[in-house]
């Protein structure tokens, strides 16, 4: 924590607000997925495709915010 002085949450929060996160992505893909295999089967229509990129294009973005913001175990 010494080594980022912009960072303003303790290591504990940050691990509880990143397991938050991993929950909130999961539904998401999982929504992603039960829309695409419910317009394969029923629909065919383009929005669930579009939103199985906007949710797979999300978690991406978020997967290296994290990445970014989270110091290494060993700092």
């Amino acid at each position: 924590m010494r080594n980022n002085p912009k960072r303003r949450l303790p290591l504990n929060k940050m691990q509880m607000i990143g397991k938050f996160v991993f929950y909130g992505v999961v539904v998401m893909a999982t929504t992603g997925v039960a829309l695409q295999v419910v317009n394969f089967a029923v629909w065919n229509r383009f929005w669930p495709f579009f939103a199985a990129i906007f949710v797979h294009l999300t978690a991406a973005v978020i997967q290296f915010l994290r990445m970014l913001l989270i110091a290494p175990a060993g700092t």
